[in-house]
């Protein structure tokens, strides 16, 4: 059986929401650098910052897989990543991920450097649905700057959408 290289993501074309589709022909990524881990995604957040991504990223830097929030599972990993804390097959979050990220996170696959990452403790989401897991999982950093009183403009502190891909 062929091995599967191409995958379902929502790619912007260039910079406008009209020009966001779903596309099943993006390339999954096939190597990971050293520190970086290949990552099945279970459930992404739809940041606020991705809309404002999707209107004003510069057509340069089109095409683009977006998202920046998700919750996945570790499928492979780069030869200087931390053995004992990524395991393959081990849940993880990635929370407001890189800007310059290779692929964005509204995909099946992404790629994203070990050292961002947070394994997600199985105590958490024993019996639960990950996708209710992910939302509240995406809403700590506003709670963080709630708590905090950090400078956090308030669009940071919207409930998050949390989807399947």
């Amino acid at each position: 059986m062929a091995t599967k290289v191409t995958m379902k993501a929502w790619r912007l074309e260039q910079p406008g929401v009209e020009n966001l589709h779903l596309v099943s022909d993006e390339p999954i990524p096939q190597t990971v650098e050293d520190y970086e881990v290949l990552i099945k995604v279970l459930a992404v957040g739809l940041n606020p910052v991705d809309y404002k991504r999707v209107k004003f990223r510069p057509k340069e830097k089109c095409p683009f897989v977006i998202g920046l929030d998700t919750v996945g599972i570790v499928e492979k990993r780069g030869s200087k990543v931390d053995q004992n804390r990524f395991v393959e097959g081990e849940t993880v979050v990635l929370l407001h991920g890189s800007f310059e990220s290779k692929v964005g996170y509204f995909a099946e696959f992404t790629v994203h450097d070990s050292r961002y990452l947070s394994v997600v403790p199985k105590e958490i989401y024993q019996g639960k649905d990950l996708i209710e897991v992910a939302s509240h999982l995406a809403a700590l950093p506003c709670l963080h700057s709630l708590l905090t009183k950090s400078s956090s403009t308030s669009s940071d502190c919207f409930p998050k959408t949390v989807i399947k891909i």
